[in-house]
């Protein structure tokens, strides 16, 4: 009888909580009140103008900081300490080039980093470890081009769990230069 009387008093009590939620401690975003965090991810399209056109875009929709993560464009592991700086110094170049306009875009300051990974989905995992972001902002490459693409990262990076907009550059475009043919990506 005692375990019966138990046994229904512990039915009633979670009946009630799951319905009244008293005990769930939820964090709530209000945008409003905050800025979001937003990861902005990208490389070689870091200085597009189809990045800083989403950057403004998202501006608009609420108070937002930003956040420029460069991944190591390396295919692979690199072998030796000197690849990796080599890597890494290709990525301080981008982030140097980048950040001031990804600033201008948002209207605010920025941050950037330059990740030591070469697998770019490592290099999101590792910011969000270490970051709060609430939205994850991808820039890549078109389809013909991208490595991104091919090995499916928007569709890894969506099972993360953050909001996610995918910026696609356009496809390249030879404008002459100085003589020299040079390879630019547009919009």
């Amino acid at each position: 009888m005692t375990s019966a009387l138990f046994l229904a008093a512990i039915l009633v009590v979670v009946a009630y909580l799951s319905v009244t939620r008293k005990d769930a401690t939820e964090a709530r975003f209000h945008p409003a009140l905050t800025a979001a965090e937003v990861l902005v991810v990208a490389h070689e399209t870091a200085p597009t103008p189809a990045l800083l056109a989403a950057v403004r875009e998202r501006v608009t929709a609420g108070p937002a900081r930003f956040h420029l993560l460069v991944p190591n464009l390396a295919e692979h592991a690199e072998l030796t300490d000197a690849e990796r700086e080599h890597r890494h110094a290709d990525g301080e170049r981008m982030l140097a080039l980048a950040l001031p306009l990804v600033e201008e875009a948002s209207g605010g300051a920025a941050e950037g980093s330059v990740s030591y990974r070469h697998d770019p989905m490592d290099a999101i995992e590792e910011a969000l470890r270490d970051g709060d972001f609430h939205e994850i902002i991808l820039s890549t490459l078109p389809h013909s081009v991208s490595r991104w693409l091919h090995v499916d990262l928007p569709h890894r990076v969506a099972h993360l769990g953050l909001p996610l907009k995918t910026v696609i550059a356009r496809e390249p475009r030879r404008t002459a230069g100085r003589g020299e043919p040079l390879t630019e990506f547009r919009g």
